[in-house]
């Protein structure tokens, strides 16, 4: 058993793979899987309002992968989450929140309680109209600056959107992040089809310190497709991309673009994408020089190529995109991503590949490179066995760069389900970090109860 992250919204708006899959490559820049989406609902079910109350026990050798640790950390959750779902003919509400309190107690330090880290929350509405489609997600989350979690990609979830930054230093202090993803497509039955889509995302802290930087992005999308063919489109689409960053140099970055494309699908399980078009990226940054605050520009202009595939069989699936540009810096050319899924008769295999560029807590530009692959085998009915592996690596896309960060995750757990609603699981955890002057590992062992109600309304 997991602890409960929040689902992203199940509802995709198809005629948005284009667009989604062009995403500006800037800093934090998001992207999203080309899948279509899943069927709304044709009768009304009954609400339904979930509970999950879990507490965990953990021990790690070096809580905060340093090369001198001290000593074990000793931590536990009490975690509560709660989801509400509701469905009507034509829509679909959900709400939920995980959050819980934290005990901590490092080497030679006093006990400390927090709120458990992370907490999340969310909200999401899909409704489907005559001739359109609408989605709504919102999405709220706030953890602990001075502590390190395992890396936070789930290779089961379609994006990744803007991916964490890997920085990692201790500051007693909290980041909230905020995310959006609004989207509404008309024509959704004509051959001659409209989409919208705003994504945005916003990092705070609650109190000001070295190397924290609040930032935001917002990324609006539109696009047009016209059916030409029982199996092929053709596609229009227009971006603009808007990074800031309340760091010294007060970075600014913005980029437009647009491109032509066509898109594939000889029926439900295939869908392939590909389009080429023109992209313009501007960065701006404060420096100051004898005294005097000068704004320093950086240009790059030049063709955008991209394409994207989806693919599902009853027991296998893959999507992704990939997107090449001149319009930024040389080493910041290539973003995309991959995943796949694969049915076993007792068990699942996932994995995912991915390089985006994102603002790290510096607000500065780096590129973030990462794979991961989870296996879960059932062993009978009640009891089941995953393993879990991750790995990432951040470079610095600054002229004054940081050092490169690595980081490697291995878990390995054991679940048991006690009855049909309280479930336990125990595992291990073996993290690695390098980042000069900075090369260690650590190692974890934790213990997770939990218990499940869920009732109608």
């Amino acid at each position: 058993m997991r602890p409960h992250v929040p689902s992203p919204a199940v509802l995709r708006l198809a005629v948005l793979t284009l667009a989604g899959a062009a995403a500006a490559s800037a800093a934090g820049a998001q992207q999203r899987a080309p899948f279509p989406p899943l069927p709304l609902p044709v009768t009304a079910a009954a609400p339904t309002l979930s509970f999950t109350v879990s507490q965990s026990l953990e021990a790690d050798s070096n809580f905060d992968l340093v090369n001198d640790p001290g000593g074990t950390t000793y931590l536990g959750e009490t975690r509560v989450a709660a989801d509400y779902l509701r469905d009507f003919e034509t829509r679909r509400f959900g709400l939920g929140i995980d959050t819980g309190l934290r005990g901590l107690q490092r080497p030679d330090e006093d006990f400390e309680w927090v709120t458990a880290s992370p907490s999340t929350g969310y909200a999401n509405y899909q409704a489907e109209g005559v001739d359109s489609l609408f989605d709504l997600e919102l999405t709220a989350r706030s953890r602990e600056v001075d502590s390190i979690s395992t890396l936070d990609f789930d290779p089961s979830l379609p994006g990744p959107d803007i991916p964490d930054d890997l920085n990692q230093f201790r500051q007693d202090t909290r980041e909230f992040r905020y995310d959006a993803n609004v989207g509404f497509a008309l024509g959704t039955t004509s051959p001659s089809t409209y989409g919208l889509r705003v994504l945005a995302s916003s990092i705070d802290y609650n109190e000001d310190g070295d190397n924290l930087t609040p930032r935001t992005t917002v990324n609006p999308q539109a696009n047009w497709t016209l059916q030409l063919t029982p199996v092929l489109s053709g596609a229009l689409f227009g971006g603009y991309y808007y990074y800031d960053a309340d760091n010294q140099e007060q970075t600014q970055i913005r980029v437009g673009e647009a491109d032509a494309g066509v898109l594939y699908e000889p029926s439900e399980r295939l869908r392939v994408g590909f389009g080429l078009g023109y992209a313009d990226r501007r960065e701006t940054n404060e420096v100051l020089r004898q005294g005097i605050t000068e704004t320093e520009t950086e240009r790059e202009t030049g063709p955008v190529v991209r394409g994207d595939v989806y693919y599902a069989l009853p027991d296998f699936s893959l999507y992704g995109n990939a997107r090449w540009t001149t319009a930024a810096p040389d080493d910041n050319r290539f973003s995309g991503f991959v995943s796949a899924t694969y049915t076993l008769p007792r068990g699942r295999v996932t994995g995912r590949v991915f390089q985006r560029p994102t603002g790290d807590t510096s607000g500065e530009v780096v590129r973030v490179t990462g794979a991961a692959i989870g296996l879960q085998r059932e062993i009978n009915s009640v009891s089941r066995v995953g393993l879990d592996l991750g790995w990432a690596t951040q470079i610095s896309l600054d002229d004054n760069p940081d050092p490169d960060i690595t980081r490697t995750d291995l878990t390995a757990s054991y679940e048991y389900d006690i009855t049909a609603v309280v479930s336990a699981e125990v595992g291990y955890t073996y993290q690695t970090r390098e980042e000069d002057p900075v090369d260690t590992d650590g190692h974890r062992v934790y213990l997770l109860l939990g218990r499940t109600f869920e009732t109608g309304l």
